[in-house]
């Protein structure tokens, strides 16, 4: 297993478009935080706020982008490049190969991501108070359980496609769903049944891509207040609402995986 996962991150850490991605998410990062910075006296906004709501932006649309990509062309690459059953061939399960590679893959897209807050992270320990730095971790933490998502759904993705233009086309049309038509969705669907806002935001929050919004933004404001209404009673009513916003992320992790073990096993390769 540790050979696989070592494999894995190397190869992805070779992968150009992954090194593009750290670079992309360095320089944005960087300059979301020197740009947020320099409009707070004005607009009266507290530091780590305003820059969180950039950064948790950022990280919404790039994250699940990368990480899905990633995850999708993991399989389905290896298999039309032959290298697939060389493998098998070894003394591995299919099990194996697929942890290693979610492993490898999660761990490689984490440190990209890690790198890019990161070089803000320093710029921004030098303007914001030390109290607020755990919670800019946290943020870092909840970007790479979105990474694992998006990786973990690929795999199953790459495993169910016949090539590698269906695997990206497939995650493509997913990323879009996530970030933007599913929102529409809900919005549609509660202007047609008049749901309620507790409803509402249940629904939203099966997204996982939504739900690891939320936990960044209860780091900075528990009430959830910036969500108005829904956010402030979704606060009051849904008991531990942390957890149970992490529980979604973590099921959107282990259901494709457990799902791409079983097909894995059945597949002929």
């Amino acid at each position: 297993m540790f050979i696989l996962i070592k494999k894995e991150l190397s190869d992805s850490l070779r992968n150009k478009w992954l090194t593009s991605y750290a670079v992309m998410y360095m320089l944005i990062a960087l300059g979301l935080s020197y740009f947020s910075l320099l409009g707070i006296s004005g607009l009266g906004l507290k530091a780590l706020g305003r820059i969180t709501a950039s950064l948790i932006n950022l990280t919404i649309f790039l994250t699940p982008l990368a990480s899905l990509m990633l995850g999708a062309t993991s399989i389905v690459s290896e298999r039309e490049a032959g290298s697939l059953e060389w493998l098998l061939s070894q003394p591995v399960s299919r099990r194996s190969v697929i942890l290693g590679k979610f492993l490898g893959l999660t761990l490689a897209i984490s440190i990209a991501t890690a790198l890019g807050y990161g070089f803000a992270g320093l710029f921004l320990s030098m303007q914001l108070p030390s109290e607020d730095l755990p919670k800019y971790l946290g943020l870092i933490l909840i970007s790479s359980a979105l990474a694992a998502v998006g990786v973990a759904i690929g795999i199953f993705v790459s495993i169910t496609s016949r090539g590698r233009f269906e695997a990206l086309a497939t995650s493509l049309l997913l990323w879009l769903t996530w970030v933007i038509i599913y929102d529409l969705l809900v919005m549609g669907a509660s202007i047609a049944f008049g749901l309620t806002y507790l409803t509402i935001f249940l629904l939203l929050v099966l997204n996982p891509v939504e739900s690891s919004r939320l936990l960044m933004a209860y780091i900075i404001d528990p009430t959830l207040s910036f969500l108005g209404l829904t956010g402030m009673l979704a606060a009051r009513e849904i008991e531990n609402l942390p957890l149970f916003l992490a529980s979604v992320v973590f099921a959107w992790c282990l259901l494709p995986l457990i799902a791409s073990f079983k097909l894995f096993e059945k597949k002929d390769v």
